[in-house]
Parts: structure tokens; sequence; C-alpha cells
């Protein structure tokens, strides 16, 4: 009988600062935002000079062919800064994961943050204020279905009232503006990570036995990490706590300085 095949793990590869391949390099990430940025701000010129030409001379099928237009142009333009902004934060996540697996950083991508704007802000340290934060919620909500989909609603009644409220947003000039000041300031904070001669960043990933590694990073405008993923050795043994990690790595001095106001995550991958 033919032997079942049995599946390898995959290998750990560990993501770096001069990591060129798209998806895990900040450069990449930041290209597709741009594009998504500009997008949005090129629909929303197209509606501007679609609405300059409506007038009362217009003929009534033409209106609402401009009006039509001008709707598509405000709704894409809004769901496409949505799109910007998250891209730039997953450029700035990329510096947050180090020395970590790429594997870790596809995963999470996936599951740890999704759509979650307000996470991804958190975790590469973006000083928000209030409004801005609840900027960010409200385009994750854009992103996932505002953007999207038809707004659900239980009666008629609320049904408008729902698109009515999305209309509103969209269509307003003020609004949007504010989103483009939000991720401009988003793109600032992201280049100043890893850019900043003022404050200069240290990293460095490690392999522990055959499967397991631990990632060190600090400054470059982000809190200090340490993540490590406990190898079945040490797991075996267990020496898979901090305790035993802080004896393994007690000839760094970096590490050693800083154990205790690191943020440290353990993970799976």
């Amino acid at each position: 009988m033919p032997q079942p095949k049995v599946k390898r793990p995959e290998p750990i590869v560990l993501m770096s600062l001069t990591d060129r391949l798209q998806g895990y390099s900040k450069d990449s990430w930041m290209r597709e935002s741009r594009r998504h940025f500009s997008s949005a701000l090129f629909l929303r010129r197209i509606r501007g000079r679609r609405r300059g030409r409506v007038t009362r001379e217009t003929a009534h099928r033409r209106q609402l062919d401009h009006i039509l237009a001008m709707e598509a142009c405000v709704h894409s333009s809004y769901l496409l800064i949505g799109y910007a902004v998250e891209l730039a934060l997953k450029a700035g996540l990329t510096a947050v994961y180090t020395g970590c697996s790429r594997r870790l950083f596809r995963i999470d991508m996936q599951g740890r943050y999704r759509h979650d704007l307000v996470r991804m802000a958190d975790d590469i340290d973006f000083p928000m204020s209030a409004d801005q934060r609840r900027q960010l919620k409200y385009l994750g909500r854009v992103i996932v279905a505002d953007g999207r989909y038809p707004p659900y609603a239980n009666t008629a009644a609320e049904d408008i009232v729902r698109y009515n409220s999305r209309a509103v947003e969209f269509w307003s000039d003020e609004n949007f503006r504010e989103n483009v000041k939000l991720y401009r300031a988003i793109s600032r904070h992201v280049f100043r990570i890893d850019g900043d001669e003022r404050n200069p960043s240290s990293s460095y990933g490690r392999r522990i036995d055959a499967d397991g590694y631990v990632a060190f990073r600090i400054g470059g405008n982000l809190r200090t990490r340490i993540t490590v993923k406990y190898s079945t050795k040490q797991r075996q043994a267990r020496r898979n706590n901090r305790r035993a990690l802080r004896r393994l790595l007690r000839h760094d001095l970096l590490v050693t300085q800083y154990w205790d106001q690191a943020f440290h995550r353990r993970v799976k991958y």
C-alpha cells in the first residue's frame, strides 16, 4: 500500500528590515496604499467636475446621468480612502513584526487584525485623538460593510434612515478632508518608524533550536518588544516561560536592560 504523505511543517523564515519581498516590506504596502489614496482623490475631483455641469438648463436625463456618476465617485472614493488608511497601517506593522516569522505576519494580518484599524493604530503606537479613533472605527465599518453592501434594516423607515445617514457621511467634503488629514498623519508616522535619525532602532530575530525563535526590537518610534515562539525542545523541557527565556538571553545587554519595560508576546507560529 502507498504510504500516506506526511505534511511537512512550513520552514521558519524570519522578517527583517531589509526584506524586499512584496508582502513583507513597508515600502510595498505603502505603494499600494498611495495608489488607493490617489484614486480616491481623483474620483473626488471627478465628482466636483460633474457637479459643475448640472444646471437648471440641463436635460432631466442628463441630470440623472451626472447624479449617478457623482454618487459612484463619492461612494468609491470613501471606500478607497479606507483601503488607503488600512494599507498604511499594515505598512507600519511590517516593522512591528521585524524578527518574527513571515507565517505569523500572514496569519495575524488575516486573523488578529483583519480590518480592525484601531487595533492596528494602537500596535504601531500611532498617537490618536478621540476623534481620530472614531474616524478609524468608522472607516473600518466602511471597509467591511458600509462601503461595499447596502445597509441592513428591519423596517422601511429604518432603511431610509440608514441609507440617508450613509449618504450624508459619504457626500460630506468636510468629512472626506478629515479622512485625508488622518491618512497623511498616519503616513508620516509610518515613515518615521525605523526612518528617524533622532530615534534609531535596533532589532533582530534569532532561531531557537529547530522550530522556535525570539525577536527583539527597540527604538524606531515603536515600543520595545520581545516576541517568542518556544521550540518543541523548550516545551518538552518545561523551559517555555519568561524566566527561562531571560536566562537564555542574559548575555544580550539591550534585552537585559529593557526586559521589564518591553512588551512581551508569546506566539504559536
